[in-house]
């Protein structure tokens, strides 16, 4: 289903095709897991037959032509795994380490219950996360902001002014707490939509979305809230991708391509080779040099992140693509901002120091300094003080500048 209606379509069309988008979106909600991930291969797949067979009876070549270039670059892409890379993708690895942090993130709840008597006492459990988990505790604490936003948001009916704004709340856990906020508040704003809405509508729920993110927000952390537009969109309403995009202020824009970018880690469609790569994706779905620059990094920050404990998989990832990933600054970026938010929310983490250390094949051993190495001492030992000390942590959710360059 195309991703707007026809230019002058009547408000009755509009609506029809309004309800039925929201009513596949619903369907799509109720899995979890592995349900939610076949239902998003499937509809992936049955969106591109489709639109390729739209374009087929429409006589647009062009749409066509891009089909087959996208599936050109796919075989393309399986090729190149046909070589023995040292060490070789494990695609069961990377589903794993994505469906663990799916899991710390929605079941946050659960990893550190809230006590009996009906209160969300926030930096208690904020003190239980750090006792119970390593750096995988950003992702519980990015669950907890969800929650506390969503508990917040259901006894006071709107979102409190000022409520990360706690001078209890431990600085450290600041950044994901922020980002939680703003998966809450992005859900909220984006199930009322759909693409067939008017377009002064959707610009005025996005502008109140980000009203509600600042307006809560401790100063300095805002954008962090802002890049869960992008994440949320791109995982579950990805036809409303360009239309929210362009209702946001051109210098919030940065921030929603990040999250997007991030979101394509996460996609099952991606997750296996010579299906759909996420690098070919951020490449594809790019509309101009900014929300490429901020895919690309949002994508990187994923990718170190989710990976800290496997870093095999960041290494095999530059043995394929290191040659393409050095000549574009997001990637740094991406890693540079992902290990600035990681040390300041976990710092002294055994991992962090894992990882500077790491030896890695020599064949891929240049690019990996350049890559992964350099940009993560720059990140630990520098970044994280002069973002922190200058209040703009919320840096670290958008590519701004290329990690070896002061900003």
């Amino acid at each position: 289903m195309r991703a707007a209606s026809p230019t002058g379509a009547p408000d009755s069309l509009s609506g029809t095709l309004g309800s039925l988008y929201s009513a596949t979106h619903r369907l799509s909600t109720d899995f979890a897991g592995l349900a939610w991930a076949a239902f998003q291969l499937g509809d992936t797949l049955q969106r591109s037959v489709l639109d390729a067979a739209f374009d087929l009876a429409q006589f647009r070549l062009s749409g066509t032509a891009r089909l087959v270039n996208a599936v050109a670059g796919q075989a393309m892409e399986l090729y190149s795994f046909l070589p023995v890379y040292q060490p070789p993708r494990n695609p069961v690895a990377e589903l794993e380490a994505n469906y663990e942090v799916f899991q710390l993130v929605q079941q946050a709840a659960s990893a550190v219950p809230r006590p009996p008597g009906g209160g969300f006492p926030l930096a208690d459990m904020i003190g239980a996360a750090y006792r119970k988990f390593d750096y995988r505790v950003l992702w519980v604490i990015e669950g907890m902001g969800h929650d506390y936003a969503e508990f917040k948001w259901q006894t006071s009916r709107e979102a409190p002014v000022r409520l990360l704004d706690d001078p209890a709340i431990p600085a450290k856990s600041l950044t994901m707490l922020h980002a939680g906020l703003g998966l809450f508040l992005a859900s909220e704003t984006l199930k009322t939509l759909t693409p067939f809405a008017r377009r002064e509508n959707i610009t005025a729920s996005v502008h109140s979305f980000v009203d509600h993110v600042e307006s809560n927000s401790k100063a300095g952390y805002a954008g962090a809230g802002i890049e869960s537009l992008g994440l949320v969109t791109r995982t579950w309403y990805p036809q409303m991708v360009p239309l929210v995009s362009s209702a946001l202020p051109e210098s919030l824009r940065g921030y929603f391509w990040h999250g997007a970018g991030r979101a394509l880690y996460f996609l099952p469609v991606h997750a296996l080779p010579g299906i759909s790569s996420a690098w070919t994706a951020a490449c594809r779905e790019a509309v101009d040099a900014e929300s490429g620059l901020n895919l690309k990094a949002g994508l990187a920050w994923a990718t170190i992140l989710v990976n800290l404990r496997q870093l095999e998989t960041v290494e095999n990832l530059i043995a394929r693509l290191g040659g393409e990933l050095i000549d574009d600054g997001g990637f740094r970026n991406g890693v540079n901002s992902a290990l600035v938010m990681a040390s300041d929310i976990s710092p002294g983490d055994p991992a962090f120091d894992a990882l500077i250390q790491r030896q890695p094949a020599a064949s891929v051993s240049d690019n990996w300094t350049k890559l992964v190495r350099d940009p993560a001492i720059d990140a630990i030992r520098v970044r994280r003080e002069k973002l922190r000390a200058e209040g703009r942590m919320q840096d670290a959710f958008r590519y701004q500048f290329a990690w070896d360059q002061v900003p």
